[in-house]
């Protein structure tokens, strides 16, 4: 049975009263001032560009503003936001509150970090890793059918950590250079204080904290009055369960991927509609509204699914090798490099820690040549290896020549030096294909300058030398999911050595067309800095996927692309004998078609 994780909402189609406000110059302030005055009594909203509707939800009330009646049904945007106030106000008498009021958040009281301790050891109550659910509202619009008001749940974990500063100072848990905020009260008591971030931890002095990239006035805080970022999520187990940390973590991966799984997604969203369709809910009084199940199949309306065609991948040059799996055609027939021309064997630096050079060792030997082993499941069946050839015999690549480079120690510092020592090799005639850096998690928090990842990516970019990185913690993941994580490393490197992995069949339709890639990036300091975003040409290639443009156009600021977009395209378009009739897709605010 196909199932969408729409639950209909149906409602009598009525006639209500509203009041209508004008929203001139200053419609913003009038809009927040009528919500804070009469929240608990009205829903206001804004309506199109220049009014706001006010309706009463309780019966005593009125509507504010000029007096008239609307059709429900017409005004779907002000019903969903009507079914949202009724179902905030439900969880208020059942004494919950929600995280936002956009989806509706719930946050479970089922502890998956409880459920994964072993027996005789239990997390602290403000230690948890929670179920989360989702329920969102919003008008839907299906091809052939009516549209209409729909509830669409969803399901996931989240972290807690709900001890301030403090209290983690007086357990013994450092905080340096972690992220920690505020938390503010909502005007709506409905919705939970939200986590506001301050800056990051640069020093404790006595009860206060001295903060590093600080919003503006909070240089220095008390421990007592914030709280830490969910980041410190692993410090805390690390911290707490000591040498039963590493199982525990484990357990937790475990039950997080069991909660992804098709059919438990389903069994869970399925118990929350079941909990909405048990009740009735007044959207204003007098009019009521109730959920539905779930749109399927079975149903007359169930709106029409249409395959897209599955790309065909290309493994050899006159496209006798193909398969409508890459990661299956490359285990079958190689890549395309392999069987179209030929790769010279690379030569390899590893930049690693000293203290973790046995397991980066032991996690490249897998990666290169033995690959991952599977054991069949408890019910016999052998479950799928995504990284059973390795790297070498995947790719058909020979790698002789591996040389490592040890830091002495996890500071950008130390492996500045690491990596200046492969850099002078790579000067003196030993050219490296790649580096592959071995980080750690806790980097990415680091500010740019300070992180040991980044300082080493932009050495060997300025010499041309292509960077993978892999986290020490991927080096000690259980089978499945390093079996996982090996073939998206492998195929990356393969790409970084020059490598063409596969190409795609093109439609043969006699028409040249172009795929440009945009990249983008943002400058900012710190997390909380001043953002500006960048936008430059990565690659522009044909349909099947061949290149045809390496140099990139510099990177501009967002409002400035359209320009260096088309001064690359030209320069791109005279390298070959005939133009294109280019048509490039939007990208924000901003599209392109031109001649070029």
């Amino acid at each position: 049975m196909k199932l969408l994780n729409f639950s209909p909402i149906h409602f009598d189609d009525q006639e209500i009263r509203v009041g209508r406000l004008p929203y001139g110059n200053d419609g913003a302030q009038i809009l927040r001032d009528l919500r804070d005055q009469h929240r608990g009594t009205h829903v206001v909203r804004r309506e199109g560009a220049d009014s706001i509707l006010t309706v009463p939800v309780t019966p005593e009330s009125e509507p504010i503003g000029e007096i008239e009646t609307i059709r429900l049904a017409e005004y779907l945007g002000l019903t969903a936001e009507l079914i949202r106030n009724a179902l905030l106000n439900g969880l208020a008498e059942l004494g919950r509150t929600s995280r936002d009021y956009e989806p509706l958040e719930v946050v479970s009281d089922k502890d998956l970090l409880r459920l994964s301790c072993p027996p005789g050891i239990a997390p602290p109550d403000w230690l948890g890793l929670r179920i989360l659910y989702e329920v969102s509202i919003r008008p839907v619009f299906l091809t052939d059918r009516k549209e209409f008001i729909a509830a669409m749940p969803n399901v996931r974990t989240t972290r807690i950590i709900d001890r301030t500063a403090a209290d983690l100072l007086a357990d013994g848990i450092s905080l340096k250079g972690v992220y920690v905020g505020r938390m503010i009260p909502r005007k709506d008591s409905r919705i939970a204080p939200r986590f506001k971030p301050v800056g990051y931890v640069r020093s404790v002095d006595g009860s206060r904290l001295l903060l590093g990239d600080f919003r503006e006035g909070a240089e220095a805080v008390e421990a007592s009055e914030v709280w830490p970022a969910k980041d410190l999520f692993g410090t805390c187990l690390s911290h707490l369960f000591k040498q039963d940390a590493r199982r525990i973590k484990h357990a937790l991966e475990c039950q997080q991927a069991a909660l992804k799984q098709g059919p438990v997604q389903v069994e869970r969203i399925e118990s929350v509609v079941a909990k909405l369709r048990s009740r009735e809910f007044e959207l204003v009084p007098g009019v009521t509204f109730t959920f539905g199940p779930f749109l399927n199949d079975a149903a007359g309306d169930f709106p029409p699914l249409i395959p897209a065609p599955r790309p065909v991948y290309v493994f050899d040059g006159p496209a006798s090798k193909t398969h409508d799996s890459h990661d299956q055609g490359l285990n079958t027939f190689g890549p395309y490099t392999a069987n179209a021309g030929s790769l010279a064997a690379p030569k390899l630096c590893v930049v690693c820690q000293r203290s973790y050079k046995v397991e980066v060792e032991q996690f490249l030997d897998k990666f290169f040549s033995n690959g991952v082993i599977l054991q069949p499941s408890r019910n016999g069946k052998q479950l799928k290896n995504y990284f059973e050839k390795a790297f070498c015999r995947k790719y058909a690549l020979r790698v002789s020549d591996v040389q490592y480079f040890l830091t002495e120690g996890s500071s950008a510092e130390a492996y500045h030096v690491a990596c200046q020592e492969a850099l002078e090799q790579h000067g003196n005639g030993q050219p490296w294909n790649a580096a592959l850096i071995q980080i750690e998690e806790a980097f990415h928090k680091l500010p740019p300058q300070y992180n040991p990842y980044l300082v080493s990516k932009s050495m060997f970019q300025s010499h041309h030398v292509p960077v993978q990185q892999f986290k020490i913690e991927t080096t000690r993941k259980s089978p499945i999911p390093l079996s996982c994580c090996l073939n998206s490393i492998g195929l990356a490197t393969y790409a970084k050595l020059g490598g063409t992995p596969w190409l795609m069949k093109s439609r043969g339709s006699g028409c040249h067309e172009l795929i440009i890639g945009l990249g983008c990036a943002e400058n900012v300091e710190g997390r909380l800095g001043k953002r500006e975003r960048f936008v430059g040409v990565t690659a522009i290639f044909g349909a099947d996927g061949s290149y045809h443009l390496y140099n990139t156009s510099k990177a501009v600021f967002a409002d400035r692309y359209q320009g260096a977009l088309l001064s690359t395209l030209r320069t791109a378009n005279r390298k070959r004998s005939h133009g294109f009739e280019l048509a490039a897709g939007r990208s924000g605010a901003v599209g392109v078609s031109c001649e070029i």
